[in-house]
This record gives structure tokens, C-alpha cells and sequence, in this order.
């Protein structure tokens, strides 16, 4: 325990929303401290070291932090609990407490902000356009949902930089708990709206009031047909692969190893995979196009790019067989990384890990067909329980809901409650030529079973 006066106390600093602008506000000069109950329960206890040497306070999820009456404001995330002990001590006493986003807000709205929106690709997209600007040396402060590879090869945790004296902010806005219509943006970027954590009518109700708090310019694909449509008083700038758009791609060759596109001229390599990363770099580019970086200096600097950890990241190859981590959990992203995996390999193995009872009752349906229809009667599925992160949920649906469905229609599904049994059943199953990809979000410990996988036992 610090003998200073806490500035802000973060409830689930182990999230990566969460943990990103406790970074920037330790950077900018504030006490902060964190709590989780994953690194109370000796979970993820390398993230909570490097948390630690960045100079924020770890403590135990119990309330006993606001014992000694240090605490001047209190912020938490759409995932925390009524019942976490920090959240109910906090509200006995009275204090403050902000939602995550409306400290985001603070941190964006005050400065020129580049603000990324979307059901889908906006980690990946808020990555490229703040390395792109920190490489060009433009000093941008960065709060990002993903971990950047390159950052984290120079020796940072990966998903936040705060630069001196920056007047440039790139975020990713949630439409996940409403929090998007906090955002005044400079340049609001909208790269699809698909169904994801809220009904469709809600979700574009949310991004119609985003687009018209924009200022300067609103980035949209073209190719959406939901995004194509919304409107502001901002200048409109469009981007796309079908469409004519005001960025249009000249011609595009897609490869297992990573892209490469032609825009205005001028030649772009992404290191990554996938046609949805195409779309990603493409609203990227507009965006630093709209604040005025040109063509020849965004391409280079984007090359170098290496995308984000658990995007479809290849972790490792073994006898054949390559594995990958993947974030994926919606039934747009997971068609996007099926549909890039699918060409290049003999047999899909997924192994997807449904996150949070409510959201899976509502992907149900679009889950069920996603996997309907991206992949082959001979490729492998397995579901595990549904992941559960503590709190109050009714738990009125399970994996085998998903299963069921789809083993009806001659598919190779399979319910697995423990995913330890999934590892074995997936070594004795894969084969020279195969891809297993493990997907699921909000579950840090998704990525030990790709180690799992790879290993010898």
C-alpha cells in the first residue's frame, strides 16, 4: 500500500481496455491502482508484473484498498459485477466512480482524436494507425483493446503509448455498452456494423449518433451496407474493395503469409493474412490520409507493422500442423478468419470457447450458420463449457446448445465441457496439413492451449 493519495482505482485493471488507459494515466503523471480478481486467483501474473513496473499499485480484489480513505475516484468497466467486494465497498463510502469510457472520453475529447468504431477490426485497425503514427515519430497517445507485436518486441506491454505533450489521441470506441456516443471525434472511423452484443436496430442507433458527433471527417466502408448509409456534418470519406469508394483498392493479391494492394499509385504489403485486414488497413489509411500523411510515408511505416497478438496469430507449427490464437467470437469475425484459413489447409480444427452466457445467447443463431456454412462435413469442431468470468449470469444456455444443431446436420461437432480433454482429443486428431485454431474472446488463458497443443505431451 502507497502512502499517497490514489488518483484513480481500476476495478478489473486486467482486462485490456482497462489496463491500457491506466497506463496512460500512470504516464501522465497520476497515482493509480488496479485490482482483478484473475491475478488474485494467480492468473496472469506476468501481465500484473508488468503492470507493476509501469508504477501501478496491485492490490487484492476484497475492498480493502478504500480502508484507509485515499481513494479519490473509482473506475470500472461494463463487465464488472454489482457483487465485486471493490464495487460495493466503494459505493458504501460514497466515492466516485467513473465508467471506463467517460475517462476515455476525458483523455480524447480534449485533444484531436481519431476515434475507431466497428462490430469488427477495430483493434486491429486503432494498431495500425497508432504505430504508423508513432513510427512517423508524431507522438500520438494510443489506448488500444489489442496488444501491438511491435511495441511489445521493444519492450512494452503493447496495447498503449503516451507520447509528451501529444495532441493526437487514436482510441477504439465499444458499442458493446453504449459508452460510443461519449466520443467527439476529429476522425470517426466506422469500418462495419454486423450483430454483436446488442440487437441490430440498437447497434445502428449507436453508430448513427457516433458518425454525427464526428468534426472533421468520418471514415466509412462502403462495402457495409449499414455503415454506407450514415451520415453527419463532417466531410465524408469512403473506402472499400467493390465499391467506388473515395479510397478504392486498384488491385489486391491475398496470400497465406500477408496482402498486397495497390491504392492511388502507390504499393501496400500488410505481414498478416485476410481480406478483412485489407478493409482494416484500407480505413487506416484514409484515416491518416485525412489528417494529412501521404501515400509514401503511410506504406512503408505500414509494412512494418505486425499486427496484433491473438488476431489470428500463428503461434507455432508442429509435424505439419499449424496453430493459431484468435480472438474471434462473433459470427463475422469468425467467418472472416475461417474464410482466410480455409484455402490454404487440408482440415480446419476450431476449438471456439463461447465468452459469457448472455452474448452467446444472442450469437446463437448466427454462430450455428456461421459454422453451417464456412466449414467442410470433414473439418473439426469443439465447443467447451462457456466461458464464465464470476458474477451473477443466468446460466440458461450452454455449448451443447450450439452443438446439437449442427451434429444434426452431419457436421463434426463436439461438446467437450473441459477443455483439457479437447487438447488430448485434438492430438490424437490432427494430421500433416491441418490448421487448429483456438477462438474466444476475454480469456486471457485461451493462448496456454496453443502452447498446450504444440507441446510434447
Amino acid at each position: 500500500m502507497t502512502n499517497e493519495s490514489i488518483d484513480y482505482h481500476f476495478i478489473g485493471i486486467g482486462g485490456a481496455g482497462m489496463n491500457s488507459l491506466a497506463q496512460i494515466m500512470v504516464e501522465r503523471g497520476f497515482v493509480v491502482s488496479g485490482s482483478d480478481r484473475a491475478f488474485d486467483r494467480e492468473v496472469s501474473l506476468d501481465l500484473a508484473g508488468k503492470l507493476t513496473e509501469t508504477g501501478i499499485i496491485l492490490l487484492a480484489q476484497d475492498g480493502s484498498i478504500f480502508n484507509d480513505g485515499k481513494v479519490e475516484q473509482v473506475v470500472v468497466s461494463t463487465s464488472i459485477e454489482d457483487d465485486n467486494p471493490d464495487l460495493k465497498r466503494a459505493r458504501q463510502l460514497g466515492l466516485p466512480i467513473l465508467h471506463r469510457a467517460e475517462l476515455l472520453a476525458q483523455v480524447s475529447n480534449v485533444s484531436r482524436s481519431i476515434v475507431v468504431a466497428g462490430t469488427s477490426g477495430k483493434t486491429t485497425t486503432a494498431g495500425m494507425i497508432g504505430y504508423v503514427l508513432q513510427r512517423l515519430e508524431m507522438n500520438p497517445t494510443v489506448v488500444n483493446g489489442g496488444v501491438i507485436k511491435n511495441w511489445v518486441e521493444a519492450g512494452l506491454i503493447g496495447n498503449a503509448i503516451s507520447s509528451p505533450n501529444s495532441n493526437l489521441t487514436v482510441i477504439e470506441a465499444d458499442e458493446s455498452d453504449g459508452s460510443i456516443s461519449l466520443y467527439r471525434p476529429s476522425i470517426g472511423v466506422v469500418i462495419n456494423i454486423a450483430l454483436d452484443h446488442k440487437p441490430l436496430s440498437e447497434l445502428e442507433g449507436l453508430f448513427s449518433s457516433f458518425a454525427q458527433a464526428v468534426k472533421e471527417a468520418l471514415v466509412l466502408n462502403l462495402d457495409c451496407s449499414r455503415t454506407s448509409q450514415l451520415r453527419g456534418t463532417a466531410k465524408i470519406i469512403t473506402f472499400g474493395i467493390e465499391s467506388a469508394a473515395s479510397l478504392s483498392i486498384e488491385q489486391f493479391k491475398l496470400s497465406p503469409a500477408g496482402s498486397t494492394f495497390s491504392l492511388e499509385g502507390t504499393s501496400y504489403y500488410l505481414s498478416f493474412p485476410g481480406q478483412h485486414n485489407v478493409y482494416n488497413a484500407l480505413a487506416a489509411i484514409a484515416s491518416l490520409r485525412a489528417i494529412g500523411l501521404p501515400h509514401v510515408k503511410i506504406s512503408p511505416a505500414l509494412a512494418e507493422f505486425k499486427g496484433i497478438k491473438r488476431r489470428l496469430e500463428l503461434i507455432g507449427e508442429k509435424n505439419g500442423v499449424k496453430v493459431f490464437d484468435d480472438y474471434a467470437h462473433n459470427p463475422d469475425k469468425i467467418r472472416a478468419s475461417l474464410k482466410t484459413l480455409k484455402p490454404f489447409f487440408r482440415r480446419l480444427i476450431i476449438i471456439f470457447q463461447p465468452h459469457g452466457f448472455a452474448p452467446t445467447r444472442l450469437l446463437k443463431d448466427g454462430l450455428i450458420h456461421t459454422f453451417e456454412t464456412c466449414l467442410d462435413k470433414d473439418d473439426l469442431l469443439y465447443i467447451p463449457d462457456i466461458y464464465y468470468a464470476g458474477g451473477t449470469a443466468a446460466r440458461d444456455i450452454s455449448s451443447a446448445d450450439l452443438i446439437y444443431p449442427l451434429k444434426e446436420k452431419g457436421f463434426s461437432a463436439y461438446y467437450y465441457p473441459q477443455r483439457e480433454d479437447i487438447v488430448k482429443e485434438v492430438k490424437m486428431q490432427v494430421q500433416p496439413g491441418d490448421a487448429v485454431i483456438v477462438m474466444g474472446a476475454r480469456d486471457g488463458t485461451l493462448s496456454n492451449l496453443c502452447h498446450r497443443l504444440l507441446s510434447e505431451k
